[in-house]
């Protein structure tokens, strides 16, 4: 059986959008953050880190299109699915447990709870992900991958949402620097990477 590790929030749900409309919300800013607006964004990052920790957050957050049906054909190519995704906290964690139960049951096989600090920021999720395919949002845990293993690494960037310089950048680095390494916007290009 093939192995693929797919991250959760940004690659099968939309957890930047219900995220930064809470932040803005809470903080009352004249200026709304989004996640284009790169030293916004950083510096209340953190901040407002403690929102996901909450079950009723994770109510407004929505699969991405296409995520379930995605799953499904993995499944269907006989792939062992494995949702790989970072926590900072056991709330958080039981929260996002809750979700990905009630809105991708049967469509993986295993969970992993990669728990990260500020300390470590990039975390580890590497040190899972040796034997398979391995598709995040977050290039640093891409970087990650391709540094320590032998396999297949796709940023997987929803739809071109996150469009920064410094993305941009990390990008062209990672193209250049490793064959291994693949960007994709959309689940079918994925489906094709990977056949």
């Amino acid at each position: 059986m093939k192995k693929i590790y797919i991250d959760y929030d940004g690659t099968l749900v939309d957890f930047l959008k219900p995220w930064l409309s809470e932040i803005n919300r809470l903080s009352k800013q004249n200026e709304i953050i989004t996640e284009n607006n790169e030293n916004e964004y950083k510096e209340t990052k953190d901040k407002y880190r403690y929102i996901y920790n909450n079950i009723l957050f994770y109510k407004k957050v929505k699969g991405f299109k296409g995520s379930k049906n995605f799953l499904k054909e993995l499944k269907s190519n006989n792939y062992y699915i494995t949702i790989i995704t970072a926590n900072t906290s056991n709330a958080q964690m039981k929260s996002k447990n809750k979700h990905i139960k009630i809105n991708y049951d049967k469509l993986y096989n295993e969970i992993i709870y990669v728990f990260e600090s500020k300390a470590q920021k990039g975390g580890k999720k590497y040190e899972y992900t040796k034997d398979g395919i391995f598709i995040d949002d977050n290039l640093t845990y891409i970087e990650g991958h391709l540094k320590n293993n032998n396999t297949l690494a796709i940023y997987y960037n929803h739809n071109g949402v996150v469009d920064n310089k410094e993305n941009k950048e990390k990008i062209k680095y990672l193209k250049e620097k490793y064959k291994k390494f693949r960007y994709t916007e959309n689940y079918k290009e994925v489906l094709n990477y990977i056949k």
